[in-house]
């Protein structure tokens, strides 16, 4: 997909005074005057590696058209326990809602990520307290986008607590525990080739939802034959990040909402 924008960065801004320990964001922005959606954007790694210095094609690709994103770090286990790294996610976008006008002119907020990154925005989307303290209103933002994350309880919150990591558990450490009829618009990808059981969970997310009534677009896509890290990097075969073109979509139909 040829870039609409150049891309300007500006790494390392604090989110939190509070610690001092892997609480900064990176900005990607498009370099325009004009208004720009925010995605705030949370990386994976299962909740125990990962840094936002490395190279994620995601937040350059949006950018590139016209999408602000904000990818912040949060602290990782075995450092901390839950829910330490969804008040960290929940902390980042306060500070991102707060000041990122002073870098763009947003239009709406956006939060989302990929595998444990998902995770988090699953939790910040659906456990509303998290937002909620910071002042703001899960269900206002301008959507979600959740790609390929775990909607039963995290495979290494299991393994911390002692448990089977294969188990499958619904608790209140998991977005299935918390679902309800109101939110914003959510964007949900998986695929036949994701991590096992996956698609299946993200197909029981979405099917609950829409029990419940939904009130907002649900946008669900599967990918044939894309594998779990693939779906957010650039295919060797097309040269195109798998989500982009739908996720890009996803973004124009709840900017004109």
């Amino acid at each position: 997909m040829t870039a609409r924008f150049a891309v300007r960065r500006i790494n390392d801004v604090r989110y939190t005074d509070a610690r001092d320990y892997r609480c900064a964001y990176d900005l990607y922005l498009p370099v325009t005057d004009a208004p720009v959606p925010v995605l705030i954007y949370f990386y994976g790694g299962g909740l125990t590696t990962g840094e936002k210095g490395t190279t994620r094609p995601i937040p350059q690709a949006l950018a590139e058209q016209g999408i602000a994103v904000v990818m912040p770090d949060y602290r990782l286990m075995p450092d901390v326990r839950y829910p330490a790294f969804i008040e960290d996610a929940a902390d980042a976008v306060a500070h991102a809602m707060a000041h990122v006008g002073e870098y763009c002119r947003p239009t709406r907020f956006y939060v989302g990520g990929h595998s444990a990154g998902c995770y988090l925005s699953m939790m910040l989307a659906f456990d509303r307290h998290y937002l909620a303290d910071r002042g703001i209103d899960a269900a206002a933002l301008g959507g979600y986008v959740l790609l390929s994350g775990g909607t039963t309880k995290h495979f290494a919150i299991l393994a911390q607590e002692g448990q089977d990591n294969r188990a499958l558990r619904i608790d209140e450490t998991c977005v299935l525990w918390h679902l309800r009829p109101d939110g914003a618009p959510l964007f949900v990808v998986s695929g036949d080739s994701d991590m096992p059981t996956r698609c299946a969970e993200n197909r029981l997310f979405v099917s609950a939802l829409k029990r419940y009534g939904y009130a907002s677009p649900i946008v669900y896509r599967e990918y044939d034959g894309v594998s779990h890290g693939d779906f957010v990097r650039v295919s060797a075969k097309t040269g195109e990040i798998p989500v982009l073109a739908d996720l890009l979509a996803f973004f124009s139909m709840c900017e004109t909402r």
